[in-house]
Protein backbone atom coordinates (compact mmCIF):
# COMPACT_ATOMS: atom_id res chain seq x y z
CA UNK A 1 0.00 0.00 0.00
CA UNK A 2 0.86 3.43 -1.27
CA UNK A 3 2.44 5.70 2.17
CA UNK A 4 1.60 9.30 2.06
CA UNK A 5 3.08 12.69 3.39
CA UNK A 6 0.68 14.91 2.90
CA UNK A 7 1.71 18.65 2.79
CA UNK A 8 -1.02 21.37 3.55
CA UNK A 9 0.56 24.74 1.74
CA UNK A 10 2.64 25.31 -0.82
CA UNK A 11 4.74 28.57 0.69
CA UNK A 12 8.20 28.94 1.65
CA UNK A 13 7.66 26.06 4.39
CA UNK A 14 5.26 23.94 2.57
CA UNK A 15 7.72 23.96 -0.65
CA UNK A 16 10.64 23.12 0.86
CA UNK A 17 9.12 20.51 3.40
CA UNK A 18 7.73 18.53 0.22
CA UNK A 19 10.29 18.68 -2.42
CA UNK A 20 12.99 17.92 0.61
CA UNK A 21 11.20 15.07 1.93
CA UNK A 22 11.15 13.47 -1.88
CA UNK A 23 14.56 14.15 -1.73
CA UNK A 24 15.43 12.23 1.15
CA UNK A 25 13.35 9.36 -0.30
CA UNK A 26 14.99 9.15 -3.62
CA UNK A 27 18.68 9.13 -1.57
CA UNK A 28 17.75 6.27 0.46
CA UNK A 29 15.32 4.24 -1.66
CA UNK A 30 17.26 0.60 -0.85
CA UNK A 31 16.08 1.33 2.67
CA UNK A 32 12.76 0.97 1.86
CA UNK A 33 12.37 -1.96 1.39
CA UNK A 34 10.52 -1.30 -1.82
CA UNK A 35 7.90 0.49 -0.21
CA UNK A 36 6.23 3.11 -2.10
CA UNK A 37 5.83 6.36 -0.83
CA UNK A 38 3.92 9.74 -2.06
CA UNK A 39 4.85 13.14 -1.48
CA UNK A 40 1.40 15.26 -2.03
CA UNK A 41 0.79 19.20 -1.33
CA UNK A 42 -2.26 20.58 -1.02
CA UNK A 43 -2.77 24.47 -1.71
CA UNK A 44 -5.58 26.79 -3.24
CA UNK A 45 -2.80 27.44 -6.90
CA UNK A 46 0.32 25.80 -7.10
CA UNK A 47 2.53 28.75 -6.92
CA UNK A 48 4.72 30.37 -4.47
CA UNK A 49 3.64 33.56 -3.16
CA UNK A 50 6.48 35.96 -1.56
CA UNK A 51 4.62 37.22 0.96
CA UNK A 52 7.52 39.39 2.50
CA UNK A 53 7.38 41.48 -0.50
CA UNK A 54 3.94 41.97 -1.13
CA UNK A 55 4.11 45.68 -0.03
CA UNK A 56 7.10 46.54 -3.16
CA UNK A 57 5.66 47.92 -6.42
CA UNK A 58 4.45 45.12 -9.08
CA UNK A 59 2.89 42.73 -6.91
CA UNK A 60 1.41 40.42 -9.55
CA UNK A 61 5.41 39.88 -10.02
CA UNK A 62 5.61 38.49 -6.50
CA UNK A 63 4.84 35.08 -7.42
CA UNK A 64 6.51 31.85 -9.03
CA UNK A 65 4.69 28.96 -10.68
CA UNK A 66 5.42 25.55 -9.01
CA UNK A 67 4.16 23.03 -11.80
CA UNK A 68 7.46 22.32 -13.53
CA UNK A 69 9.18 22.19 -10.18
CA UNK A 70 6.59 20.00 -8.57
CA UNK A 71 6.89 17.58 -11.83
CA UNK A 72 10.50 17.46 -11.89
CA UNK A 73 10.88 16.70 -8.38
CA UNK A 74 8.38 13.86 -8.71
CA UNK A 75 5.84 15.86 -5.87
CA UNK A 76 2.31 15.58 -6.68
CA UNK A 77 0.28 18.78 -6.13
CA UNK A 78 -3.71 18.82 -6.07
CA UNK A 79 -5.66 21.86 -6.26
CA UNK A 80 -8.00 22.26 -3.23
CA UNK A 81 -8.62 24.00 -0.13
CA UNK A 82 -8.56 22.12 3.30
CA UNK A 83 -11.34 22.85 5.86
CA UNK A 84 -11.08 19.50 7.84
CA UNK A 85 -8.39 17.51 9.51
CA UNK A 86 -9.23 14.63 11.24
CA UNK A 87 -6.06 13.57 13.29
CA UNK A 88 -8.10 10.50 14.55
CA UNK A 89 -9.12 9.04 11.15
CA UNK A 90 -5.48 10.41 9.56
CA UNK A 91 -7.65 12.26 7.16
CA UNK A 92 -8.05 15.67 5.45
CA UNK A 93 -11.12 17.09 3.80
CA UNK A 94 -10.71 19.64 1.16
CA UNK A 95 -12.93 21.62 -1.45
CA UNK A 96 -11.91 22.13 -5.32
CA UNK A 97 -11.75 25.19 -7.27
CA UNK A 98 -15.31 24.01 -8.37
CA UNK A 99 -16.75 23.49 -5.07
CA UNK A 100 -16.46 19.50 -5.13
CA UNK A 101 -15.30 18.21 -1.74
CA UNK A 102 -13.02 15.08 -0.98
CA UNK A 103 -11.56 13.09 1.13
CA UNK A 104 -7.69 12.46 1.42
CA UNK A 105 -5.52 10.26 3.99
CA UNK A 106 -2.60 10.44 4.99
CA UNK A 107 0.51 8.86 7.03
CA UNK A 108 2.15 11.87 7.76
CA UNK A 109 0.78 14.97 7.80
CA UNK A 110 2.45 18.41 7.53
CA UNK A 111 0.72 21.50 8.28
CA UNK A 112 2.28 24.75 6.71
CA UNK A 113 -0.67 26.84 5.88
CA UNK A 114 0.62 30.45 6.81
CA UNK A 115 -0.99 32.49 8.58
CA UNK A 116 -2.40 36.45 8.62
CA UNK A 117 -1.83 39.88 9.52
CA UNK A 118 2.11 41.20 10.20
CA UNK A 119 2.67 43.69 7.31
CA UNK A 120 1.93 47.00 9.46
CA UNK A 121 5.65 48.01 9.85
CA UNK A 122 6.89 46.90 6.37
CA UNK A 123 3.73 49.14 4.71
CA UNK A 124 4.40 52.00 7.28
CA UNK A 125 8.13 52.20 5.63
CA UNK A 126 7.45 51.76 2.24
CA UNK A 127 4.18 54.15 2.05
CA UNK A 128 5.83 57.57 2.42
CA UNK A 129 8.46 56.76 -0.72
CA UNK A 130 5.42 55.32 -2.84
CA UNK A 131 3.30 58.09 -1.84
CA UNK A 132 5.84 60.64 -2.74
CA UNK A 133 6.48 58.94 -6.03
CA UNK A 134 2.88 59.34 -7.03
CA UNK A 135 1.79 62.74 -5.66
CA UNK A 136 5.51 64.67 -6.14
CA UNK A 137 8.51 64.53 -4.05
CA UNK A 138 7.63 67.91 -1.81
CA UNK A 139 4.14 66.31 -1.24
CA UNK A 140 3.73 66.24 2.84
CA UNK A 141 2.82 62.80 4.02
CA UNK A 142 2.21 61.58 7.20
CA UNK A 143 1.60 58.08 8.20
CA UNK A 144 0.54 56.47 11.53
CA UNK A 145 1.54 53.37 13.25
CA UNK A 146 -1.17 52.78 15.80
CA UNK A 147 0.84 49.68 18.35
CA UNK A 148 -1.23 48.31 21.24
CA UNK A 149 2.06 46.88 22.69
CA UNK A 150 4.37 49.57 24.26
CA UNK A 151 7.42 48.74 21.70
CA UNK A 152 6.96 48.59 18.02
CA UNK A 153 6.92 45.19 16.68
CA UNK A 154 7.30 43.32 20.45
CA UNK A 155 7.24 39.82 18.84
CA UNK A 156 10.78 40.42 16.56
CA UNK A 157 13.17 41.14 19.51
CA UNK A 158 15.47 43.38 21.10
CA UNK A 159 17.92 42.89 18.49
CA UNK A 160 16.33 44.18 15.83
CA UNK A 161 14.24 46.83 17.40
CA UNK A 162 16.48 49.91 16.77
CA UNK A 163 16.86 48.82 13.42
CA UNK A 164 12.95 48.96 12.77
CA UNK A 165 12.77 52.25 14.74
CA UNK A 166 15.60 54.02 12.37
CA UNK A 167 13.45 52.53 9.44
CA UNK A 168 10.58 54.09 10.69
CA UNK A 169 12.66 57.75 11.41
CA UNK A 170 13.94 57.96 8.14
CA UNK A 171 10.93 58.51 6.15
CA UNK A 172 9.38 59.93 9.30
CA UNK A 173 6.72 57.77 9.98
CA UNK A 174 4.91 58.36 13.04
CA UNK A 175 4.48 55.59 16.14
CA UNK A 176 1.96 55.76 18.25
CA UNK A 177 2.42 53.66 21.51
CA UNK A 178 0.10 51.48 23.78
CA UNK A 179 -3.15 52.61 21.88
CA UNK A 180 -5.38 50.35 20.93
CA UNK A 181 -8.37 51.30 18.13
CA UNK A 182 -11.99 51.46 19.31
CA UNK A 183 -13.83 52.88 16.04
CA UNK A 184 -13.00 53.12 12.07
CA UNK A 185 -15.38 55.71 10.21
CA UNK A 186 -14.68 57.15 6.27
CA UNK A 187 -12.33 60.16 7.88
CA UNK A 188 -9.70 58.12 10.33
CA UNK A 189 -9.78 56.43 13.83
CA UNK A 190 -10.64 56.99 17.35
CA UNK A 191 -8.10 55.41 19.87
CA UNK A 192 -9.93 54.07 23.08
CA UNK A 193 -7.85 56.55 24.67
CA UNK A 194 -10.80 59.36 22.38
CA UNK A 195 -7.82 60.73 20.65
CA UNK A 196 -9.62 60.88 16.99
CA UNK A 197 -6.78 60.44 13.76
CA UNK A 198 -8.04 62.18 10.44
CA UNK A 199 -7.04 59.95 7.72
CA UNK A 200 -8.00 59.70 4.28
CA UNK A 201 -6.93 56.06 4.21
CA UNK A 202 -7.11 53.28 7.32
CA UNK A 203 -5.03 50.10 6.55
CA UNK A 204 -5.66 47.64 9.10
CA UNK A 205 -2.98 45.13 9.34
CA UNK A 206 -3.70 43.99 13.57
CA UNK A 207 -3.52 40.48 15.12
CA UNK A 208 -1.01 37.49 13.32
CA UNK A 209 -3.00 34.89 13.94
CA UNK A 210 -2.16 31.17 13.02
CA UNK A 211 -4.88 29.46 10.63
CA UNK A 212 -7.44 28.27 11.85
CA UNK A 213 -6.93 24.19 11.04
CA UNK A 214 -4.41 24.36 13.58
CA UNK A 215 -7.86 24.42 16.15
CA UNK A 216 -8.50 21.04 14.34
CA UNK A 217 -5.05 19.55 15.42
CA UNK A 218 -5.07 18.24 19.38
CA UNK A 219 -2.41 20.06 21.41
CA UNK A 220 -1.55 22.92 23.12
CA UNK A 221 -1.61 26.34 21.13
CA UNK A 222 -0.12 29.70 21.74
CA UNK A 223 -1.75 33.08 22.11
CA UNK A 224 -1.90 33.34 18.16
CA UNK A 225 -3.10 29.92 17.73
CA UNK A 226 -0.04 28.48 16.28
CA UNK A 227 0.68 24.94 17.19
CA UNK A 228 3.79 24.76 20.50
CA UNK A 229 5.67 21.75 18.35
CA UNK A 230 8.94 20.11 19.85
CA UNK A 231 12.26 20.24 18.74
CA UNK A 232 11.33 18.40 15.22
CA UNK A 233 8.56 20.37 14.86
CA UNK A 234 6.21 17.41 15.53
CA UNK A 235 2.61 17.95 17.43
CA UNK A 236 3.62 16.41 20.55
CA UNK A 237 -0.17 14.78 21.05
CA UNK A 238 -0.01 13.89 17.48
CA UNK A 239 3.18 11.55 16.91
CA UNK A 240 1.92 11.98 13.07
CA UNK A 241 1.36 15.50 12.70
CA UNK A 242 3.94 18.17 11.95
CA UNK A 243 3.64 21.76 12.19
CA UNK A 244 5.62 24.33 10.40
CA UNK A 245 5.99 27.97 9.55
CA UNK A 246 3.60 30.66 10.74
CA UNK A 247 1.19 27.54 11.90
CA UNK A 248 4.17 26.29 14.55
CA UNK A 249 5.37 27.49 17.51
CA UNK A 250 8.73 26.23 17.79
CA UNK A 251 11.28 26.63 20.67
CA UNK A 252 14.46 27.76 19.01
CA UNK A 253 16.46 27.11 22.31
CA UNK A 254 16.18 26.53 25.98
CA UNK A 255 15.80 30.02 27.14
CA UNK A 256 12.74 30.73 25.81
CA UNK A 257 13.16 31.75 22.08
CA UNK A 258 10.90 30.91 18.98
CA UNK A 259 11.94 30.84 15.39
CA UNK A 260 10.06 33.46 13.30
CA UNK A 261 10.72 33.27 9.97
CA UNK A 262 9.07 30.13 8.44
CA UNK A 263 12.52 29.05 6.59
CA UNK A 264 14.01 28.40 9.58
CA UNK A 265 11.58 25.56 9.83
CA UNK A 266 11.37 24.36 6.37
CA UNK A 267 14.98 23.99 5.15
CA UNK A 268 15.81 20.82 8.10
CA UNK A 269 11.73 19.57 7.38
CA UNK A 270 12.62 16.98 5.36
CA UNK A 271 15.15 15.45 7.46
CA UNK A 272 13.35 15.89 10.37
CA UNK A 273 10.02 14.06 9.26
CA UNK A 274 12.11 11.07 8.90
CA UNK A 275 13.77 11.32 12.47
CA UNK A 276 10.07 11.64 14.63
CA UNK A 277 11.75 8.24 15.73
CA UNK A 278 15.04 10.05 16.98
CA UNK A 279 18.11 7.48 17.37
CA UNK A 280 19.10 4.34 16.17
CA UNK A 281 20.50 3.98 12.12
CA UNK A 282 18.95 5.56 9.24
CA UNK A 283 16.91 2.39 8.70
CA UNK A 284 15.26 2.23 11.99
CA UNK A 285 14.35 5.60 11.09
CA UNK A 286 12.85 5.58 7.94
CA UNK A 287 11.18 2.04 9.73
CA UNK A 288 7.91 4.18 10.32
CA UNK A 289 7.15 4.23 6.57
Amino acid sequence: MTKKIVVIGSGFAGLWTAIGAKRVLDLNKSLLDDQDVEVLVVAPEPKLVIRPRLYEPNVANMSAPLEDLFAATGVRFIQGIVHTIRTKEKEIEMVDMTGVSSKLSYNTLVLAAGSRGFTGIELATELPRRLRAILGLDTKVRVIIVERADVVGPSLGDNVRPIITKALEDVGAEVKLGATIKSVDADGIVTTAGERIEALSVVWTVGMEASPLTQQIPGEKDSMGRLIVDRNLRVPSCTDVFATGDAASARADDVGNYTLVSCQHAIPMESRIWLQRGGGSLEDRLAFL
